[in-house]
């Protein structure tokens, strides 16, 4: 239940026929005006405009709207559930018991607070005027769940990152100590120490490559099932994968450099004698 002028406040796109007005009194035709996605799933493709609909009033009641205007989708709920059915009636035709306002002011709520509580008191001052909000404040109550569950899913994540670089450099670090005799045998032949380090690269970035195909398609079957946390993200988004895959490869080529320059700082004469 809105005013005539709810549409131009809230900035809902007026589609076809008309918004509200002062003359849809308690003594004309009951009217509404629906929005878009009211049409597509109701409406069957047919004529909105001058249409009747029927709310149950009651247990047997009836009460029968015409469909006056067409308006767009705004989001009613949650984000992630997208625009529902929504149909709208004046103020002046129907009885609600509460009423919430909405004000549209340049101005800082905290400034604009004192003059709307003043001018709420001029209609009725034993009515007080509780939850006093501006918009953004609202909607991210709304968004506290969806965002702690994406910082706790983004900490698993972090914490999974740390966990595969480490793991990574220990094998690659681990996989050099046991060749160190051989790196110096090489380099006492004439071996360059960048082509040793190459050699070491070369076999951490082969594991790292194989690890982020195994992922990428492991990630491709698995997306279904993590739809629900998805907002305006494709479950197969091609910045998602590449942001996570570039991020991969940083931390894995990080943790193949320094296992990669320790071998070519093996002690020749060192490894010759041990061998």
């Amino acid at each position: 239940m809105v005013t005539p002028n709810f549409f131009e406040v809230a900035e809902i796109q007026l589609i076809s026929g008309r918004a509200f007005s002062m003359s849809d009194g308690p003594d004309g035709t009951n009217v509404a005006i629906v929005n878009q996605e009211f049409v597509r799933a109701h409406m069957n493709g047919g004529e909105p405009i001058g249409t009747p609909i029927r709310f149950r009033d009651g247990d047997d009641a009836f009460t029968e709207l015409h469909i006056v205007g067409v308006v767009g989708n705004v989001v009613q709920t949650r984000a992630e559930e997208g625009p529902r059915p929504a149909v709208y009636v004046p103020y002046t035709q129907f009885d609600w018991p509460v009423a919430n306002v909405i004000i549209r002011s340049d101005r800082d709520l905290e400034s604009l607070a004192p003059e709307l509580r003043r001018a709420a008191a001029q209609f009725s001052p034993y009515v007080p005027v509780r939850n006093l909000r501006s918009m953004t404040s609202r909607i991210s109550v709304v968004r506290t769940e969806p965002r702690f569950q994406a910082l706790l899913i983004g900490s698993f994540a972090t914490v999974a990152l740390l966990l595969a670089a480490v793991g990574l450099y220990g094998s690659l670090a681990h996989a050099v100590g046991r060749r160190t005799r051989e790196m110096g045998i090489r380099l006492a032949l004439g071996a360059p120490r960048i082509g040793i380090f190459r050699l070491v690269l070369n076999q951490g970035l082969v594991v790292t490559a194989v690890g982020l195909a195994s992922g990428l398609v492991g990630a491709m079957v698995l997306t279904r099932f993590l739809r629900s946390f998805l907002f305006e993200v494709e479950t197969l988004d091609f910045l998602s994968f590449a942001g996570a895959s570039a991020i991969l490869a940083v931390a894995a080529l990080l943790a193949i450099v320094v296992p990669a320059r320790r071998a070519t700082n093996v002690d020749v004469i060192g490894s010759l004698k041990a061998e």
